[in-house]
């Protein structure tokens, strides 16, 4: 998928491009001139016709919020690391356990360095993660031969009380998809693979597309015009919200180094 207008100049203009290319070929292969004029002719037709085409899908992907599509975490904006760097005063997170938030000390100091920032803000850090003494959490563990990272619930527990922006809930259910709300501006979605050998294909997590959806918004600049008027992160904060009220908090759940 085009992830913006300038995807699509850079297709036409490799459409452009190749016919020129394969103008010349023709021109020094054949010496004569006819068929080449009707092969640019063509070309401008087909990159025409493209542009339209393409502009028209841009537009109604725009409308639903729909701005990118990641072909892996790892090294985008959505990776924790990066992440962590980049929110000012919201983030809203959905997963398994939380794991690659907290997983290498540096992450845990760029975690305390995010929260105190959203807290000078008066903001919100939310992480909702499945339950790791539900049942369903244990089904989780056998789908995928007993690799469930877990020591990322004791860590996020005490920094929620060292930080009061911070509050952690946990449900009983298994995972479907990760959801990551930035600054209310945009949320990034993927989907879950349960079973182990699935996940392990993609990296355990590590190389699974995302989509990006932003909020709608009024553009300032251009004199209050509304963007992404269907957009589908309402949706997707609905979704994460109805969770979130049926979900208990990290607080109200015994949690050793035993049990997990």
């Amino acid at each position: 998928m085009l992830k913006n207008h300038k995807d699509l100049w850079v297709a036409i203009g490799i459409g452009v491009i190749q016919a020129i290319v394969t103008t010349i070929v023709t021109v020094v292969v054949s010496g004569k001139w006819f068929l080449p004029v009707i092969l640019i002719a063509v070309g401008i037709i087909a990159c025409a016709l493209m542009y339209f085409h393409l502009n028209a899908k841009i537009k109604l992907y725009e409308r639903v919020g729909i701005v990118d599509c990641t072909e892996e975490l790892k090294e985008t904006r959505f990776e924790p690391k990066q992440c962590m760097k980049d929110v000012t005063k919201y983030l809203d997170f959905m997963g398994v356990g939380g794991n690659k938030w907290v997983d290498q000390d540096d992450k845990i100091i760029l975690l305390k360095s995010m929260l105190e920032r959203v807290s000078a803000s008066n903001g919100k850090v939310r992480y909702l993660l499945i339950n790791p003494n539900c049942e369903r959490f244990r089904t989780l563990a056998k789908l995928r031969k007993e690799m469930v990272p877990n020591r990322s619930y004791l860590i996020l527990k005490n920094l929620m009380k060292q930080y009061d922006c911070l509050e952690v809930r946990l449900y009983d259910d298994l995972p479907s998809f990760r959801l990551q709300f930035v600054d209310q501006e945009y949320v990034a979605v993927s989907r879950y693979f349960v079973e182990h050998d699935a996940h392990e294909r993609e990296d355990f997590g590590w190389k699974t597309p995302h989509l990006v959806v932003r909020a709608e918004r009024t553009d300032d600049i251009s004199g209050g015009k509304r963007e992404h008027q269907a957009s589908l992160y309402k949706s997707f904060e609905q979704l994460y919200q109805f969770i979130w009220q049926r979900s208990i908090s990290i607080q109200d759940v015994n949690l050793t180094k035993e049990d997990i």
